[in-house]
């Protein structure tokens, strides 16, 4: 079987194939039965069709991927480290899943030992390299949240009853916890000190969010993060890292801790897969789907696998996603994402910039947009150190209104 990836921008998701030095990964590993012919094939059958040299015809597979926006996503990168994911939100269909760095997997590919050399250079100069380019960020990247993940702070706030949109919060610039002095830099209006839960998202206030999280406390708080899909394995067509809210249930039986991880911080990690799918969700009536990148198996004509929507769970209900919509609306039109905004469209948005924990700090977008109903989701991040001159919401938004405005075939 000979190995061609004609576009950078989406061969590196398809994975590797190396069987005489590396193995496979990415699709070639988790579809690789049905790759090579093998998939039905019974012992007896694979070693007749070995001995007799009977040619095996391998499946096709058909993927949700958009190759115009992954490319269009791989260009807003350009130099920065990060990762861009765009799901259709009804669906779960990923039509977007960039990552940066990558690599080529042609050159791991090996058919025969005289290919061995060039090819074990290339891995070798993967391995060694830093910024870990074998690593997909879209699905094995953990990244601290930031503030996009006030959003879910607010969801699970609402949806158990403890707070509304426009319930008032005081926050006058600081916030004493158990002897911690909580600095709040984010007011708009420093001659203010009453500010509502909808205002709290819109100006990314920490001061208002970490009081919810404290609410909600450390029990509700785990309890919750679990039905959000928390430490639990994301069905995907490639391995996906679990998303953490704490390490364990006991790091928030501390306040300080609670009001850490209410603002983004903490000890959170998420995947930007996961971060769509939280975003996809609040414009789907509470249902988070399984993403999908394999559209369908094809075998010499015949499709043995086909898409089929899934919800994955229901954390909120329709009520408590539409509020939290409403809120990203707000934010895009009258808050700190006003650049996500674009003429005829409704736009929801959530910045994010997540401390490291080394000096340097991570920035995201969350955001989805629509016509009547909102069609697309998307989550970015980028690596703060990593040399790029991107912006996380500018990316996020020109990609959105390419998704909307100027779709393309399916090529």
């Amino acid at each position: 079987f000979i190995r061609t990836y004609p576009d950078p921008a989406t061969g590196y998701v398809a994975g590797y194939y190396s069987p005489l030095l590396y193995g496979s990964a990415g699709l070639e590993a988790t579809f690789n039965d049905e790759l090579t012919g093998q998939a039905g094939n019974d012992a007896l059958e694979r070693t007749l069709n070995n001995l007799l040299n009977r040619p095996q015809r391998g499946a096709d597979l058909r993927l949700t991927l958009d190759s115009h926006l992954q490319r269009q996503a791989t260009d807003l990168m350009g130099d920065s480290n990060g990762s861009v994911v765009v799901m259709d939100v009804e669906t779960g269909e990923v039509l977007v899943l960039a990552s940066n760095p990558n690599y080529d997997p042609e050159r791991i590919f090996t058919a025969s030992p005289g290919e061995s050399d060039e090819a074990t250079a290339y891995w070798e100069s993967l391995i060694d390299n830093d910024d870990a380019p074998l690593v997909l960020r879209a699905t094995l990247g953990l990244f601290t949240p930031g503030s996009t993940f006030k959003t879910i702070t607010a969801a699970i706030g609402i949806e158990l009853g403890l707070i509304e949109l426009d319930e008032v919060f005081e926050d006058n610039g600081e916030l004493n916890i158990d002897g911690r002095i909580l600095v709040e830099n984010n007011r708009p209006d420093e001659s203010r000190d009453q500010w509502t839960v909808r205002e709290g998202v819109a100006w990314s206030l920490n001061v208002v969010f970490a009081q919810i999280g404290l609410r909600i406390g450390g029990t509700d708080f785990w309890e919750s993060g679990q039905e959000f899909g928390f430490g639990q394995d994301i069905p995907f067509d490639l391995p996906v890292s679990e998303s953490q809210l704490a390490s364990s249930r006991e790091y928030l039986r501390n306040n300080n801790a609670i009001a850490d991880t209410a603002f983004g911080q903490g000890e959170l990690l998420v995947t930007p897969l996961y971060m769509c799918m939280v975003t996809s969700m609040y414009v789907n009536e509470g249902e988070m789907m399984e993403p999908s990148l394999v559209d369908a198996v094809v075998d010499d004509g015949n499709v043995s696998r086909e898409l089929e929507p899934t919800v994955w769970r229901q954390p909120i209900s329709p009520r408590t996603a539409a509020a939290v919509e409403e809120m990203m609306v707000n934010a895009v039109e009258n808050g700190t994402v006003s650049r996500a905004q674009v003429d005829g469209y409704t736009v929801g948005g959530k910045t994010g910039t997540a401390e490291t924990g080394d000096g340097s700090a991570h920035s995201w977008f969350i955001g989805f947009i629509g016509d009547e109903e909102p069609r697309y989701a998307v989550a970015v991040v980028l690596e703060q150190g990593s040399g790029g001159l991107a912006d996380a919401v500018t990316i996020g938004r020109d990609i959105l209104v390419e998704a909307i405005i100027a779709p393309t075939p399916e090529d």
